[in-house]
């Protein structure tokens, strides 16, 4: 089994400004089970940041002088456009798959077009707003936020434990079991485990697995430019590498070899879906 890890690749938010910072948690600290990430992108360049299909949930917050804004910005199934307000920084929390159920306390209607105020679900979320418009620095913006998400998790309750337990195993398995197996895991059967999936992380399993390989694969062409595509298909369970482009057709609009032998891929990548800040 592989270790219980999971940090995006996200290479829009990277080549996005001046500046890019990211904080990824491990499973030993206190917000390690809730929170996979934290990161920054500093003077935005570009008002539009290219973001694909992680299977994660999003609390996104941007400071143009004065002005705090922050939104609750639901998992992608597509790659997607973001468009954001002038900025000086944008600032993300990134949640493990279902895990912000332990802060939200209630189900997020996952919308494809339209993000979600973040004080119309965390209504004292605002009340950060004076200490974020101080704040210099990514590491105390990171301490804010993570103080904030401290107080407010509350322990799981069963239907997150099983949650938190079938999205560990999708992570472990880099995204290759079948329902059939996560339903013996965890002790439930299928049709319930599907609905919980569809009701309180937005995807279905298979998507959310799917998803989750094709980001483990991502994550492998970048760290071993020199493995052959093959290898890679192989040892991330497709079938082929045929399979594999296939994949990641679906969900970046790009094939893998296209992302090998390119540097800068992210800006070739076609988003059907827009999404404004």
């Amino acid at each position: 089994m592989n270790s219980f890890s999971y940090h995006p690749c996200q290479p829009g938010y990277y080549q996005a400004g001046e500046k890019y910072q990211e904080l990824n948690y491990s499973e030993d600290c206190r917000l390690g089970r809730i929170v996979c990430q934290m990161f920054e992108v500093t003077r935005p360049k570009e008002h539009q940041i290219r973001v694909i299909p992680d299977g994660c949930n999003d609390i996104l917050i941007s400071c143009d002088g004065g002005q705090i804004n922050s939104w609750y910005s639901p998992s992608v199934t597509k790659s997607t456009n973001f468009h954001f307000q002038k900025a000086e920084w944008i600032f993300g929390v990134r949640f493990y798959p279902g895990a912000d159920c332990s802060l939200l306390r209630e189900r997020i209607p996952v919308s494809k077009t339209h993000p979600i105020e973040v004080r119309e679900l965390l209504p004292d979320f605002d009340s950060l707003d004076d200490e974020l418009k101080s704040s210099i620095s990514f590491v105390r913006r990171h301490e804010i936020i993570e103080d904030y998400l401290r107080d407010r998790i509350t322990p799981k309750n069963n239907t997150e434990n099983i949650l938190s337990c079938a999205v560990r195993l999708l992570i472990e398995t880099n995204g290759v079991i079948s329902i059939e197996r996560l339903a013996k895991e965890v002790g439930y059967g299928t049709r319930y485990l599907r609905q919980l999936f569809t009701d309180y992380i937005g995807h279905s399993s298979k998507e959310l697995a799917n998803m989750i390989r094709m980001q483990k694969t991502l994550q492998c062409l970048l760290d071993n430019p020199d493995q052959k595509l093959s290898d890679i298909a192989i040892k991330y369970g497709f079938s082929d590498q045929s399979h594999m482009n296939r994949e990641f057709k679906k969900y970046m609009g790009v094939t893998s070899r296209i992302i090998k032998e390119r540097g800068q891929w992210n800006s070739i990548l076609r988003a059907e879906l827009n999404r404004i800040f």
